[in-house]
């Protein structure tokens, strides 16, 4: 009861300013994912962790995320996981609040719901499975920078730990922890007019940083130790942050590129025209209130100089994931730091009003800021809402298109519950599927719109978890043939090649008791290529086998195919040849038999 009691009255005496940032986050985080929420919305990922999974941790370098998987258990709870990720996010909006000092109620909202509804938070919301340990990677992420501002050396310290968990959970938070760090040694230059203070915290700071990462890689070389697993190459994960000392100035210039959002959309992060100009305003904004309180305050030219260069290494600090990730893809996702910027704006104009109160230019554009920064977070929530309807229709398309797809194959003549099935097709497009290439299915819908974040899939036929939707949606469960071996000589079968493509009529048939599905036309040297790949990485990781296949089997099987190819009467020809140099050979092996026989009598 003393403990409660203490608990309500620290509560109340909290600063009114932490709990409009709290609540305000939770409010606009419910308008803008609530729907998200109350649906189940499967991509490809999702599909493959219902109702269980947290998703790649230590192959992926995220051993932090496989203690809080195996921690809470995993599950995938649309309503649960989307509750506790607006929760988080909204004790992160507070701790912001606290370390910019932002004093402004009204841009108090703003801020927290840009860190609520910014799309690389709708991006992680469409994997629910893992989304609120993305949420936990956020908060600490804040604390890991709320703790290096303390005065204490091994509490500054202690920031490293949470920023190793942090990034043990998703490595692409280490710009969001470089941009804060960043942005406070600019708020405290401003504060305190003290350089010298500034730069002894920007080397804790970045000494604080390089400890984290240091940290981080030592817990994910223990932790593949202890499992036995190895890296994965899966989007560049084993080559993280490795580059050449020539590749660096070009890095940072592609950080300081990726401003020019009128010419280049950053990951759809700034799509629409309102989201565009309220980063534009936020960057010209948060420059001129940082020049305009140099001179309220007479700041020295040592001053102005740091100001100078912290702006000069925010960019870079905000974009680092372009320096870290040079060896693979950047997605929607793994842009939340960009949510930096309008923060950077609102922080200092905030600081601004503070020091000039009664200045007529500002209160003129106040008002001004506050509509343009809330229309920016409206937009956010409508093309977040856009991007859950599209992907809602994409579940009931992809629904109906797999349940006539279940009838078409137990319509097939000849069916039997306990044939293996195997869906052929081209596969160029990674992860072995097998795409199915009809025109007639097409989501109008998500044609029309032009910001599809990271996660929404506008067309989930074709993905690796086709069974698992086949599962989900239908109940559908079938065997397939798992031996490499097996499903080459199914794939490469000339009569499978020949087959018409699924959904027309010849599509699916029954071959030596094997139900074939031909999605599209099959690249022959292509598919001999990979099975040729594939059956040799698995004959080198069992190292168990004596004797490796017989390389002349490509030579058989490329064979069998040109004589498919070739026309009826050149086939008739063949046929009588082979059909005569096997009866002569019939008739030796007789001969000899007979030959023996009688030798043994």
């Amino acid at each position: 009861m003393i403990f409660e009691k203490k608990l309500l009255q620290q509560l109340k005496q909290l600063d009114v300013r932490y709990k409009i940032a709290f609540y305000s986050t939770i409010i606009i985080g419910l308008l803008t994912h609530g729907f998200s929420m109350a649906n189940i919305h499967n991509n490809h990922d999702n599909a493959f962790n219902t109702l269980h999974g947290y998703g790649s941790a230590v192959e992926s370098g995220r051993w932090f995320l496989s203690l809080l998987g195996k921690l809470t258990g995993g599950y995938n709870l649309p309503f649960v996981n989307g509750a506790i990720t607006i929760l988080l996010i909204a004790f992160t909006s507070s701790i912001i609040v606290y370390l910019y000092k932002i004093q402004s109620k009204l841009l108090i909202v703003i801020s927290s719901g840009l860190l609520v509804s910014f799309p690389a938070i709708t991006a992680s919301m469409f994997y629910r499975f893992t989304v609120h340990f993305y949420a936990v990677a956020i908060l600490f992420c804040a604390i890991s920078v709320l703790l290096a501002k303390q005065k204490k050396i091994w509490v500054k310290y202690l920031s490293t730990l949470f920023m190793a968990c942090s990034i043990g959970v998703y490595q692409a938070y280490i710009p969001f922890i470089a941009g804060m760090l960043v942005l406070l040694l600019m708020v405290e230059l401003l504060e305190e007019f003290n350089p010298k203070k500034v730069i002894a915290d920007s080397f804790i700071y970045l000494s604080t940083l390089v400890l984290g990462f240091i940290v981080y890689k030592l817990m994910v070389f223990v932790s593949l130790q202890v499992t036995g697993y190895s890296l994965s190459d899966y989007h560049g994960i084993d080559q993280m942050g490795k580059m050449q000392l020539s590749d660096i100035p070009g890095l940072i210039a592609e950080c300081y590129k990726q401003m020019d959002i009128i010419h280049d959309n950053y990951h759809v992060t700034f799509e629409s025209y309102i989201c565009k100009v309220a980063f534009i305003v936020a960057i010209i904004l948060g420059i001129a209130s940082i020049v305009g309180i140099l001179l309220k305050k007479k700041a020295k030219p040592i001053v102005w100089f740091g100001s100078i260069v912290y702006v000069a290494i925010f960019p870079i600090a905000v974009n680092g994931i372009i320096i870290i990730c040079n060896n693979s893809d950047i997605r929607t996702l793994m842009v939340y730091s960009e949510v930096l910027f309008l923060i950077f704006g609102i922080a200092f104009f905030d600081r601004l009003i503070n020091i000039i109160p009664e200045n007529r230019t500002i209160n003129y554009v106040c008002p001004v800021v506050w509509i343009l920064m809330a229309g920016a977070i409206f937009s956010y929530s409508v093309q977040a809402n856009i991007n859950y309807v599209i992907m809602d229709y994409t579940k009931m398309q992809t629904q109906s298109y797999l349940t006539s797809l279940v009838s078409d194959i137990k319509n097939v003549e000849g069916y039997n519950s306990g044939y293996p099935i195997v869906f052929v097709g081209s596969s160029k497009g990674g992860r072995d599927v097998s795409n199915i290439l009809d025109n007639s299915l097409k989501n109008v819908l998500g044609e029309r719109t032009r910001f599809i974040f990271n996660g929404n899939y506008t067309e989930m036929i074709n993905t690796y978890t086709r069974a698992d939707l086949l599962n989900l949606y239908t109940g559908f469960v079938y065997n397939t043939i798992d031996d490499l071996k097996e499903k080459r000589n199914v794939v490469l079968n000339p009569e499978v090649i020949k087959m018409r493509n699924y959904p027309h009529a010849g599509s699916i048939k029954i071959i030596n008791k094997v139900l074939v599905v031909k999605c599209s036309d099959i690249d022959f040297d292509y598919e001999m290529d990979f099975y040729r790949t594939k059956i040799e990485e698995e004959e080198e990781k069992e190292g168990t086998k004596e004797t490796k296949e017989d390389p002349a089997i490509y030579d058989k099987l490329r064979k069998r195919y040109e004589d498919s190819l070739k026309k009826p009467e050149e086939i008739t020809e063949k046929t009588k040849e082979d059909n005569k140099s096997e009866k002569k050979t019939s008739k030796n092996s007789v001969d000899d038999k007979n030959k023996k026989t009688g030798e043994s009598k």
